[in-house]
């Protein structure tokens, strides 16, 4: 059953991100405190937009891994399996849509950026922005390189921890802290390192992968928080009060940002304080939505639908966008892209459309695959080593 609370969090965030590189388009009718809301707006939404991604997939993967790892107990041949079957489904859900959108960004290069042949080895392996800005032309693939990172370390250091203190619970924690800890560090001596007035901070920063796998982390130390009994409890007890928490508390660092952030020259401080606090403020809004009641209306029927394709409407939206702006340039298309509220409209309206399609002919497809999946040990007599098969079972039932 769909939650219509995580649905609404998913359309929050595809919403921001759109905004955030379409809106720019209509610059031209804001003034005055408008123009100044529209500043602030066009330069955080899309970094809210994809932290609140970011969050919500540790969530989502703290659960299943809570399930899997944590409340089971496993053998070692178990726990490889697991892991594999782990991978596996992340992969099937993420990486066909992202070599799509890969492919569409080479052929369709001209009108996007230029591109290497370094530049696409590294997108295809997510190393594009493993320690440096992003250098790929698929721009909004950084987002996908952290997710992909955090889905592969994940599994690994909770074996190394487990193996150390040879408890499953103690284990993940530890692993949540490593996952948060780390990247909180490599901001540090980011930092240290670099304690000058520019006006790239922020833009480095919240960018790199390293940098910010500690937003994931705190998805999954909710995730470990709500499978507690006593404390989803609590939470969902004074899940109001805890709101308004988070509501002020990211309040205060938005306000805190527009006189530290969203200014020519940055102090390497405030960037720090700003990316290392904003994740631990948004969490505190969650519970409220997760417990938000399905309702039977035209909004909630919307909300599911933007949700379903929220993934690929993040991939696509951007390919659309330039493909627009091109044929704005032309003179055929003119007339009618020259007005800049419609090619704002036909912005969105493109890239719902082609995300429906993407979603409903590649992308489910290949989430139907996910369940009919599973690692199975082949264990053929006179082998000494234990192979690993993918057999496709066809007669699982489709969850």
């Amino acid at each position: 059953m769909r939650s219509i609370g995580l649905d609404l969090i998913r359309t929050i965030a595809i919403v921001l991100v759109l905004l955030a590189h379409t809106v720019s388009v209509i610059y031209e009718y804001f003034s005055g405190i408008w123009e100044f809301i529209f500043n602030v707006f066009n330069s955080l939404a899309g970094y809210y937009g994809v932290l609140i991604f970011f969050i919500l997939s540790g969530f989502l993967i703290g659960r299943i891994f809570i399930s899997t790892f944590v409340k089971t107990e496993h053998s070692k041949v178990d726990t490889k399996l697991s892991i594999l079957d782990f991978w596996t489904r992340r992969w099937l859900r993420t990486l066909p849509n992202y070599y799509l959108f890969l492919i569409i960004h080479i052929i369709l290069g001209n009108l996007f950026a230029p591109f290497t042949t370094s530049s696409v080895i590294s997108s295809i392996f997510f190393m594009q922005n493993l320690a440096w800005q992003n250098a790929s032309f698929f721009s909004v693939s950084w987002s996908l390189a952290v997710e992909e990172w955090f889905y592969l370390l994940l599994p690994i250091v909770f074996i190394i921890s487990k193996r150390v203190l040879n408890n499953n619970k103690t284990a993940f924690l530890n692993t949540i802290i490593a996952l948060i800890l780390i990247p909180c560090i490599s901001k540090l001596i980011y930092s240290v390192n670099n304690d000058s007035a520019v006006n790239r901070h922020f833009q480095y920063l919240y960018s790199i992968v390293i940098h910010r796998l500690d937003a994931i982390g705190w998805g999954i130390l909710l995730a470990l928080m709500w499978s507690t009994d006593l404390i989803k409890s609590i939470l969902i007890k004074y899940r109001i009060y805890i709101f308004l928490c988070g509501a002020v508390g990211s309040l205060a660092l938005l306000l805190f940002a527009v006189n530290t952030i969203i200014i020519p020259v940055q102090n390497v401080w405030d960037v720090y304080l700003f990316l290392t606090l904003s994740p631990a403020f948004i969490i505190l809004m969650f519970p409220l939505c997760i417990e938000l009641k399905p309702i039977n209306t035209y909004a909630s029927k919307v909300i599911v639908f933007i949700s379903l394709i929220s993934y690929s409407l993040y991939l696509s939206h951007f390919p659309v966008i330039r493909i627009l702006d091109y044929c704005a340039s032309k003179s055929f298309f003119n007339p009618i892209l020259s007005n800049k509220i419609v090619l704002f409209i036909f912005y969105h309206l493109f890239s719902i459309i082609v995300s429906a399609f993407v979603y409903k002919y590649f992308e489910k497809p290949f989430m139907k695959m996910r369940n009919k999946i599973n690692w199975k040990i082949n264990d053929e007599p006179g082998k000494k080593r234990i192979k690993y098969s993918l057999l496709f079972n066809h007669n699982k039932k489709i969850r």
